[in-house]
């Protein structure tokens, strides 16, 4: 079988890491499918063994929709494509071909306000669009299916839970001379709480700081906290928080940080992720894997990716944040009990088993 995987413009952060690590699992696969793998000018070639790579023309989202819909199918039907698999957007309405997506965060639904009109409008129109005329979708947790299929009225049973895993580079650094390094690159403080992400109204820093400042100054914790991540239009939201507490010397932004990620993982006293929504916990079990304990929301698909082996507070409990910020920082115990089950928790996840059954979902749809 002949399967079309389209991976154009992925963008960063998460998809794009879901986009090269299926993409990774497929062509480790030992399956006797064919992988073709379409690209956008601009985007980084895969070179992955077994997968060819097909460039085609991308201008803007008019001449992207309206290529999909001629010129692709006939593309697709010369190379006798028999699953199309689109990993992001939701162009190919047309084709005689078997279609398959996956959506990546129902949060539009949860959370409207913190989305731009043309995206709402965007991703509220395609997604119930595609959910009912694809042949299957594809999310990231049981936790978003329920969202998709209680906000678009349509059956569970057209939507497939497949969940994720880390990167394999992710792993714990103990080499103390790189730790080293890696500290004195980034000023990282000497014991530090972190936080890893987008800075955007969604992943609640508000509730972050300001617990924060409660356990430093009225519980007396000795970390300082290192946010990492992109910057964006709400960061000045952040640290007007930030400066109000009167913390802005023990609140450390030092933008985003790619391959020396494992080691600040590795280093951190605590993770903390009070996101009001995840669709999968891909970023608390990063830290989880390098050895850090976290905390975390309860929210979305996080409880059913961490588990046990996190303490879980809701995103818009402050006092609770605050109650177990505070008692996970002043307890090296506590913290090492959540790092050994951390480590158990993310044997549960592999990029092989997420291809595997990725590959049974193409393979179901075709017998169709």
């Amino acid at each position: 079988m002949k399967i079309c995987i389209d991976a154009r413009s992925p963008g960063r952060a998460g998809i794009l890491t879901y986009s090269r690590c299926l993409l990774q699992g497929l062509s480790a696969l030992d399956c006797d499918h064919e992988f073709i793998v379409l690209t956008a000018p601009g985007d980084e070639p895969w070179n992955l063994p077994g997968i060819r790579e097909i460039r085609i023309p991308s201008r803007n989202p008019a001449h992207w929709m309206l290529w999909s819909n001629t010129v692709l199918p006939r593309l697709l039907a010369r190379e006798g494509v028999t699953v199309y698999h689109s990993l992001k957007h939701i162009t190919n309405l047309r084709g005689r071909f078997k279609k398959v997506v996956t959506f990546h965060s129902a949060r539009f639904l949860i959370y409207p306000k913190h989305y731009k009109w043309y995206d709402y409008a965007y991703w509220r129109t395609m997604c119930p669009l595609a959910a009912r005329s694809y042949d299957a979708v594809i999310t990231v947790s049981d936790a978003e299916t329920k969202h998709y299929s209680g906000g678009f009225g349509i059956p569970a049973s057209r939507f497939h839970s497949i969940h994720l895993a880390c990167d394999q580079r992710f792993a714990p650094v103990a080499d103390a001379s790189e730790r080293a390094a890696v500290r004195a690159r980034f000023a990282l403080p000497e014991k530090f709480l972190l936080y890893v992400g987008r800075i955007n109204p969604v992943k609640n820093l508000e509730t972050l700081v300001r617990a924060f400042a409660l356990s430093c100054g009225e519980d007396g914790i000795e970390q300082d906290l290192v946010i990492v991540g992109h910057e964006s239009w709400h960061s000045s939201a952040v640290k007007k928080v930030v400066k109000e507490a009167g913390i802005a010397s023990r609140v450390h932004f030092v933008g985003p940080i790619y391959d020396e990620l494992p080691a600040v993982y590795s280093l951190a006293d605590l993770f903390v992720f009070p996101s009001y929504y995840e669709a999968f916990p891909a970023v608390p079990l990063e830290a989880m894997t390098c050895g850090a304990p976290v905390l975390c929301s309860r929210a979305g698909g996080l409880p059913e990716g961490v588990g046990n082996a996190a303490v879980m507070v809701a995103p818009t409990d402050g006092d609770g944040f605050r109650r177990e910020l505070t008692k996970l920082a002043k307890s090296a115990e506590l913290r090492e009990e959540l790092r050994r089950k951390g480590f158990e928790r993310v044997k549960r996840f592999s990029w092989e088993s997420t291809a595997r059954q990725t590959v049974a979902l193409y393979e179901e749809v075709a017998r169709r």
